[in-house]
């Protein structure tokens, strides 16, 4: 039978799974605190939150969402960095963290309802930031309009500049 405390882990963790746009599912095994703490200060500065969870705990919330895929994932110590606002974020800075600390590995991610294993997770962590992305369109939308300006005050740069001459000349 249930007991309460777990019944209530079981609804943050199915609360955080259902609100969450991206969960990355990582193994933390050999890192000591002091890591925990710098990671978790990583993440939190890019809105990200970083949780330990039970497995048995995580399986059950998964279960009562219809993801079953997860329960192949969760052996092991677990841990899951929970991406609200950038899709990315979670995915990219447990990356860059995995390149220093060798000890941590990225079970696998969702996004949305969808499992990702390993290796798309990866892919999904090479995607620049949502920040990047949106300036990269604006100076796709922008390019054009420059262009336009230029070709249309081009005659009116020749006239000015034939005037110039013209003014040289009888001076």
């Amino acid at each position: 039978m249930p007991t309460p405390e777990k019944e209530a882990a079981v609804k943050a963790i199915k609360e955080k799974l259902a609100g969450a746009k991206t969960a990355v599912f990582t193994e933390f095994r050999g890192l000591n605190v002091h890591d925990l703490a710098e990671l978790r200060a990583k993440l939190r500065s890019e809105g990200v939150e970083y949780t330990i969870v039970k497995n048995t705990l995580t399986k059950r919330a998964a279960r009562e969402l219809e993801i079953e895929a997860l329960d192949r994932y969760l052996e092991g110590p677990t841990a899951i960095a929970f991406g609200y606002d950038d899709e990315v974020a979670p995915a990219r800075l447990l990356a860059e963290y995995g390149k220093e600390h060798e000890e941590l590995k990225m079970k696998c991610g969702m996004l949305g309802t969808e499992v990702l294993d390993a290796e798309r997770v990866k892919a999904l962590a090479t995607i620049p930031g949502k920040d990047v992305l949106i300036a990269k369109l604006l100076g796709s939308l922008q390019s054009p309009m420059a262009g336009l300006a230029r070709v249309c005050s081009a005659p009116a740069t020749a006239l000015v500049n034939v005037l110039h001459r013209v003014a040289d000349q009888k001076a």
